[in-house]
């Protein structure tokens, strides 16, 4: 063979080696495959697509299932809050009411800048500013006015009764209690006297509704019980949130806000002093707790009390004055057996034992005695007298002595003074002092204010006023007999502007001039 052959020889070995007929079927089904037909990919296409859209049509089918039982959920009162844009201000049963009342010839409450709480006779209403009804009530309702306005309605059949509280928003009127007590029953307050709820004690076991936002919050304890701490036998709840219980005549601490025990009754009394701070008694002497039962100041005393950032802790009659951080400050005082004291700006006002005598203290503790015996505050200003004494004074948050002025009087009744209109005017009566002038005048026959774009005139008479409202030097409403001292002591004197609305609305009278 020659040299020619052989070359051609080795060129055909080498091209049946490298010619792999599985790699090359493997190569033609990839491409048979990438050559699919185009009717089969459009169907792949199709199935995907239907597929979504089945998910889709469950999927919202889901949705609308669970907004139907959420809607019905918030329906129940007792376990959702209503929403504030849907809710009406009646309930749908109560909304047939037709009746109109003449709101300023009975007496009746500004409850919010769209209601009044109106009595006529012996029956009760929720009128709009119209006056029409918007809900009657039981005619044993009560309208309490605190942090919030609630409506209260209470009947009571043998040891039963039924208690009905109704919230009063701007918008609405909404049940948050109605519940049925057995037993020993009362409301809840908090040391403000706002309204919180009711509560119901058979034997041992207690049983408190607190108003919980819209609705009310059941919760039941046994064995323990929280003892009434009001004349009328309602219930003090400190802070809003904590109830001293009691337990085989030893006193404790609950947390009613998070439903757990602070303090297991041990102590042999147990007093709010502020906040969540508690003087208690144990082996006759008492000392300061916080609600976690640590002592911040020691049993060491007779008796403790507190006011303005200070505490008051009693050894045989005197009494140890403590900062607010329960450091004894230098001085200490005697009080008189009741301990009152009274909280004014940055100090204290203190009945002494001696007669006809009080204490300021400041924050220091420091200790100034003063001669008077009876004493109002109105604002900054503290008003002191004396029995079967003509001459009143006026001090200023200070305690700086303003004015003395003799009122001509020794029967004089400090309840009948105030402060009038930004601190500008003092009236007893009919007696005026003007503080921008510091001119005293026994005769004032009238007096006015402005408010907003309104102007407030009074006529006075024998302690009553005729009032007139004018806008712009035109004479736009009056109301006659108005009691004078009602009127001044009267948050903003009893007057709102609302969006259509001037109201006057002050010891049952009321005027409304609408826009």
């Amino acid at each position: 063979m020659d040299d020619k052959e052989l070359e051609n020889v080795k060129k055909n070995l080498k091209n049946v080696e490298f010619n792999n007929e599985d790699e090359d079927n493997e190569i033609i089904k990839e491409e048979n495959n990438n050559k699919e037909p185009k009717e089969k990919k459009d169907n792949s296409k199709l199935i995907i697509i239907a597929c979504c859209i089945v998910i889709a049509v469950l999927l919202l089918i889901i949705v609308l299932f669970m907004a139907g039982i959420f809607n019905k959920d918030t329906d129940s009162e007792s376990t959702k809050e209503p929403d504030s844009e849907n809710v009406t201000p009646i309930d749908p049963d109560e909304s047939e009411i037709n009746e109109q009342l003449e709101i300023s010839k009975l007496s009746s409450y500004f409850l919010t800048n769209n209601y009044f709480f109106v009595a006529d006779g012996t029956s009760k209403y929720i009128t709009d500013l119209e006056g029409k009804v918007v809900l009657k009530l039981n005619d044993n309702s009560t309208f309490i006015k605190g942090k919030t306005n609630y409506i209260l309605s209470k009947t009571t059949n043998g040891n039963s009764t039924n208690y009905t509280i109704k919230k009063v928003d701007e918008d609405r009127v909404i049940d948050v209690i109605k519940e049925d007590v057995t037993g020993k029953n009362g409301l809840i307050y908090d040391e403000n006297d706002n309204l919180l709820g009711v509560y119901e004690v058979n034997n041992n076991n207690s049983t408190f509704y607190l108003i919980d936002n819209h609705v009310s919050k059941q919760i039941n304890f046994t064995n323990q019980t929280i003892n009434p701490s009001r004349s009328d036998e309602g219930i003090i709840l400190y802070n809003g949130r904590y109830g001293i219980v009691s337990k085989n005549s030893l006193y404790g601490l609950y947390d009613m806000k998070d439903n757990k025990s602070l303090i297991e009754p041990k102590y042999q009394g147990l007093n709010n002093l502020h906040d969540d701070i508690f003087s208690a008694s144990k082996d006759g002497k008492v000392g300061i707790i916080n609600k976690n039962d640590k002592t911040l100041l020691d049993f060491d005393f007779d008796s403790i009390d507190y006011s303005n950032g200070l505490y008051f802790a009693e050894e045989a009659g005197t009494f140890k004055i403590y900062d607010s951080n329960y450091k004894e400050t230098e001085n200490t005082v005697e009080l008189d057996s009741e301990h009152k004291l009274t909280a004014f700006k940055n100090v204290v006002v203190a009945k002494k034992n001696m007669r006809d005598s009080y204490a300021i203290i400041d924050k220091t503790g420091k200790v100034t005695n003063y001669d008077f015996n009876k004493f109002v505050i109105y604002g900054n200003y503290l008003i002191t007298s004396k029995s079967n004494n003509s001459v009143i004074t006026l001090y200023d948050s200070n305690v700086k002595k303003v004015q003395e002025f003799n009122t001509k009087r020794n029967d004089n009744n400090l309840a009948t003074a105030a402060i009038y209109i930004n601190n500008n005017f003092m009236i007893n009566g009919r007696q005026l002092y003007d503080m921008k002038t510091g001119q005293f005048k026994f005769e004032v026959n009238t007096l006015s204010r402005s408010y907003q774009s309104y102007m407030v005139y009074l006529t006075i008479n024998n302690n009553k006023a005729n009032i007139s409202i004018k806008l712009e030097d035109t004479e736009i409403g009056t109301i006659d007999n108005v009691d004078l001292v009602g009127f001044l002591q009267a948050e903003n004197n009893g007057i709102s502007v609302t969006k259509d609305y001037f109201i006057l609305s002050v010891n049952d009278k009321n005027l409304l001039i609408k826009k």
